[in-house]
C-alpha cells in the first residue's frame, strides 16, 4: 500500500512541475489543428483534380491512363487496360452526361455536346500490351439564324464534305484532271494517278516550299526501265520516285524495276503512294500483322505486305478522314490487288495530311 501512495505522490509532483514549465507542458498538449475526421491526402487519388485538358467543357478522364503528350486540342493517352474497357467507359460516361455518342466498328468514338456546341473525337489503338488513344476536341460554330442571314463560305482551316457527289469536277476545276478523264467508274491507270497525285500535292502545299515535289530533270538517269527521258510524264514519275513516294530501286525495292504506266492502279498502290504524303514526318516502328488485325480487322490481313501493314496502321490514325473509309466505305476486306476507279482516286486526293493537320481540295483550297 505504501508503494502506491508514493507513486501517487510522485505523479502529482510531476504534473505540478509541468504546469510551471511551458515547454514541457506543450509536449503533452493536444494538436488544435487536428480534428477527429482529418485524413492524410493520397497523391494521385483523384486524377481529375490534377489533369487539365485544353477544352472549354468537362470531359471524363479514365483513371488508369496517362497523358503521353498534348498537341493543341489533341491529347494522346496510354493505358494498360483493354481497349474495349476504355472505349466502353467513355461511351457510358458521356451518355450519362447527355452527350450524343456514336461508336464505329473500329472502336473510334464521336460525341457531341449540343448544349456547349462542342464535339469530341476519340480513336483507340492497341500497341503491344498497351492501349493508346487520342482525343480531339473542337468547338462547333452555331449556324446562322434566319434573322441574321449569312453568305455560306468555306473559311481557311474548315472541314468540307468528305464524299462529294462529283470529286472529279473539283479536280478538273483545279486543272488536275482533264475533261476527257471525267468517267467516275472507269479504272484509273498508274500513270494517271501519279500525275494527279503530283499536281494535287503541289497545289495544296504551294505555300510550303518544303512540301512541294520537284519535277526530275530531263537529263536524270531513268529509275524505271519503261519510263524513258522522252516520256511525257517522265519529270513527274521520276520526281515522285526520287522523292521516295513511289517504290523503286531507289527505295531498295528490287521488284519495282518497271513502272507499268498503263497497268490499273491497285488499292495497295493507292495507299502506298498516298500515305507518305499524309504522314510526312511520322515514323512507325514495330507494326505487326496483329496491329492491322486489331485496328481494321480485315479478313484478308494475311495477304498484305509488311509495307502495307505500316501504311494501313497510319491511315487508321486519321479516323473518319482515313483514305480507306472515304474511298471504300465500310469493308472487312482490303483486297490489295483490286483496281481503283477514278471516282475513288478523286475522293482520296481531295484531302492530304494527318488528323488535325490536313488540307482539303475544294473551291477555297481549305485547310483544317
Amino acid at each position: 500500500m505504501s508503494f502506491f501512495r508514493h507513486s501517487l505522490v510522485l505523479s502529482l509532483l510531476f504534473l505540478l512541475g509541468c504546469s510551471g514549465n511551458e515547454n514541457l507542458a506543450s509536449r503533452f498538449a493536444p494538436d488544435a489543428s487536428l480534428s477527429p475526421n482529418d485524413t492524410t491526402a493520397v497523391e494521385g487519388a483523384d486524377p481529375t483534380t490534377t489533369i487539365k485538358l485544353p477544352y472549354t467543357v468537362t470531359v471524363p478522364i479514365y483513371d488508369n491512363a496517362e497523358i503521353v503528350k498534348t498537341e493543341g486540342k489533341e491529347v494522346f493517352w496510354t493505358s494498360s487496360d483493354p481497349i474495349n474497357v476504355i472505349s466502353d467507359y467513355y461511351k457510358q460516361q458521356l451518355e450519362q452526361k447527355q452527350w450524343q455518342v456514336q461508336v464505329a466498328e473500329d472502336n473510334s468514338l464521336t460525341a457531341t455536346n449540343a448544349e456547349k456546341n462542342f464535339n469530341l473525337t476519340m480513336t483507340f489503338t492497341v500497341n503491344g500490351n498497351q492501349t493508346e488513344y487520342q482525343m480531339l476536341g473542337t468547338e462547333i460554330t452555331p449556324t446562322a439564324t434566319e434573322e441574321t442571314p449569312q453568305t455560306p463560305q468555306t473559311p481557311l482551316n474548315a472541314e468540307v464534305e468528305t464524299n462529294p457527289e462529283n470529286p472529279l469536277a473539283i479536280l478538273q476545276q483545279k486543272g488536275i484532271v482533264e475533261s476527257s478523264a471525267l468517267q467516275p467508274q472507269e479504272i484509273i491507270t498508274r500513270r494517271e494517278f501519279a500525275r494527279w497525285l503530283f499536281k494535287t500535292n503541289n497545289l495544296l502545299y504551294a505555300d510550303t516550299v518544303g512540301n512541294v515535289i520537284k519535277e526530275a530533270s530531263s537529263n536524270s538517269q531513268p529509275v524505271f526501265s519503261d519510263i524513258n527521258n522522252d516520256d511525257p510524264d517522265f519529270g513527274i514519275i521520276q520526281g515522285l520516285a526520287e522523292a521516295g513516294i513511289i517504290p523503286s530501286r531507289l527505295t531498295k525495292d528490287a521488284s519495282a524495276s518497271n513502272f507499268q504506266p498503263s497497268a490499273p492502279l491497285t488499292r495497295a498502290d493507292l495507299l502506298n503512294w498516298k500515305i507518305p504524303l499524309d504522314f510526312r514526318r511520322e515514323r512507325v516502328d514495330n507494326v505487326t500483322i496483329d496491329s492491322v488485325r486489331d485496328t481494321w480487322g480485315f479478313q484478308d490481313v494475311n495477304d498484305l505486305s509488311p509495307q502495307l501493314w505500316r501504311n494501313l496502321y497510319l491511315d487508321w490514325q486519321n479516323g473518319e478522314n482515313a483514305n480507306i473509309r472515304r474511298a471504300f466505305g465500310f469493308t472487312t476486306l482490303f483486297q490489295p490487288q483490286k483496281s481503283v476507279s477514278k471516282n475513288e482516286a478523286g475522293i482520296v486526293l481531295l484531302r492530304m495530311g494527318n488528323q488535325g493537320d490536313g488540307r482539303w481540295l475544294n473551291s477555297s483550297d481549305a485547310q483544317e
